[in-house]
């Protein structure tokens, strides 16, 4: 254990609050993970999240503080307004950079950044062919980074007013990080989360008391 979070605070592997790792002006975060900078060994990047509202991120130092580490930056803003809870990374092809992958609501693009040994850069924009007014759900890379699946919570109602699920699913190039080839799959309400075999050739999606499943 290096670190952890829990609502808008960062602790470290004491259990204790970081320096500079509380927000007590900020609104919790609903969705956050932290990934090594590539070719550093003690600075992390941590994004958070608030649906409907921002994506942001915080750089933390774990040769801080004996070890313990501290947050040296943080409300770095890459999405200001109108964000999801979605947010995903995987490896560049070049086995060192990180693509860090998030979205926003509605007709909003998805944002591809590269975070590299000197940071992270300025976000590739893709747009839907869909347009999906839904905040909450989940977004996935298979293990090998070639497949990104989005779920959307409550993406619309059918005829009879019962609420149903979005699921699209992309290929992705790892080493130029573009999306193509959406396939849009519409499911029963009540699917939150999803996941991808280890073998990367079936993806679950629990609803209620099922488990569906695609190849």
């Amino acid at each position: 254990l290096l670190f952890y979070a829990s609502n808008d605070t960062v602790y470290n592997k004491l259990h204790q609050v970081m320096d500079f790792g509380y927000n007590p002006d900020d609104a919790a975060p609903d969705q956050w993970f932290a990934v090594q900078q590539p070719c550093n060994d003690s600075i992390y990047y941590y994004f958070y999240t608030q649906t409907w509202a921002w994506l942001k991120y915080a750089k933390i130092n774990m040769k801080a503080n004996g070890g313990l580490g501290g947050v040296i930056s943080k409300d770095n803003i890459l999405i200001p307004t109108n964000s999801t809870n979605k947010i995903t990374a995987t490896p560049h092809c070049n086995g060192k950079d990180i693509w860090v992958i998030s979205k926003e609501r509605c007709n909003g693009p998805y944002y591809i950044w590269l975070l590299t040994d000197t940071g992270i850069s300025n976000p590739i924009l893709q747009y839907s062919d869909i347009e999906i007014c839904s905040g909450g759900g989940s977004l996935i890379v298979t293990s090998d980074g070639n497949i990104i699946g989005n779920l959307f919570l409550n993406s619309g109602l059918d005829t009879s007013g019962n609420w149903w699920d979005t699921l699209q699913l992309y290929q992705f190039d790892k080493c130029t990080g573009i999306m193509s080839n959406p396939v849009t799959i519409p499911l029963y309400s009540g699917a939150w989360d999803m996941s991808f075999s280890p073998d990367n050739t079936k993806l679950y999606v629990p609803v209620y008391d099922d488990i569906l499943y695609y190849i």
